[in-house]
């Protein structure tokens, strides 16, 4: 691996949101204060998280600042801080999340560790993408995902069949 591969901090085109609802209907998704148009959608997926970047450059500072001041005293500290530093990177837990994917080339994540939630979602807009129905409420706090799909039937109030509507 190059020195270019670990310092590359560009992910100008990933973004993660931290949205309560997304809604979806058959032309427009909206979240947060963003709306897009589902024709701008390229897709979605279930997916990995990438992990938080490695502070390269912070951690080889202190490394050598730390075998520099070793006969101090406090380049003990330093390199401590910068062990644990290394040690919390590779330990992090893998997230996962619902990727939406732009016309544009940006990704949009929105995390949740319930996987069968995000299948969930994918579900629905398969559906709402098939015009099998008309919109998609997904809430990220209670991990609930609600399909509105156009009313077939009769509705009635009361008791009294007059008040019948038949569509």
């Amino acid at each position: 691996m190059l020195l270019n591969d670990l310092l590359k901090q560009d992910d100008s085109k990933k973004v993660v949101e931290d949205a309560k609802f997304i809604e979806f209907s058959k032309r427009t998704v909206r979240f947060g204060d963003s709306l897009y148009q589902l024709r701008n959608v390229t897709g979605f997926e279930v997916g990995k998280i990438p992990k938080d970047k490695f502070p390269t450059l912070i951690v080889l500072g202190m490394l050598l600042a730390g075998t520099a001041l070793l006969v101090v005293g406090i380049g003990i500290i330093l390199i401590g801080i910068a062990g644990w530093m290394i040690f919390s990177h590779f330990t992090q837990p893998q997230k996962y999340g619902f990727i939406l994917t732009l016309n544009s080339g940006e990704s949009i994540s929105f995390i949740s560790r319930d996987k069968l939630f995000l299948g969930n979602i994918v579900s629905a807009l398969y559906q709402l993408m098939e015009g099998e129905i008309d919109g998609v409420t997904i809430n990220f706090q209670d991990r609930s995902v609600n399909i509105h799909a156009p009313f077939k039937g009769i509705a009635a109030t009361g008791d009294n069949p007059q008040n019948e509507y038949k569509a």
